[in-house]
């Protein structure tokens, strides 16, 4: 499904300049998705720390692969983050996501994010299936 829905993807593209290459696979338990991701050098905001607008970008991008797994494809509606210990840059982190509930065309998914052990930031979002984006997003 990440083929078809994601052909562009910054945050599944190559790593480098347009990408921060995170690959998603299926839990040995099929009830979430992980990752290992190395944060490339170039994604610090301040000195010795990943910018938290990218640590929020692969939060969001696990979910998304949470639901691709199930055969859902859907949007971002809702996103809470709460960052608990900087992401150090080049480290090893895992990452983690699951669905939570459904409730018709809206999901809720959370995500997590550790290195060395530590939980550096955890995400609960809102996702509406693609079929029900256009009129969810114009009521307001």
């Amino acid at each position: 499904m990440h083929a078809r829905e994601h052909a562009t993807c910054f945050a599944c593209g190559s790593t480098g300049v347009h990408g921060l290459g995170l690959s998603f696979r299926l839990s040995p338990d099929g009830t979430s998705v992980l990752a290992d991701w190395h944060p490339p050098a170039w994604s610090v905001s301040y000195d010795g720390t990943v910018h938290g607008g990218l640590v929020a970008t692969v939060l969001d991008s696990a979910m998304v692969h949470a639901l691709f797994a199930r055969g859902c494809s859907a949007r971002t509606a809702d996103l809470h983050l709460r960052y608990r210990q900087p992401v150090k840059p080049a480290a090893p982190c895992r990452i983690e996501a699951r669905l939570v509930s459904r409730r018709g065309g809206a999901f809720q998914l959370e995500a997590t994010l550790h290195q060395a052990g530590l939980l550096c930031a955890r995400a609960v979002a809102t996702f509406i299936l693609n079929s029900a984006v256009e009129g969810w997003f114009w009521r307001g």
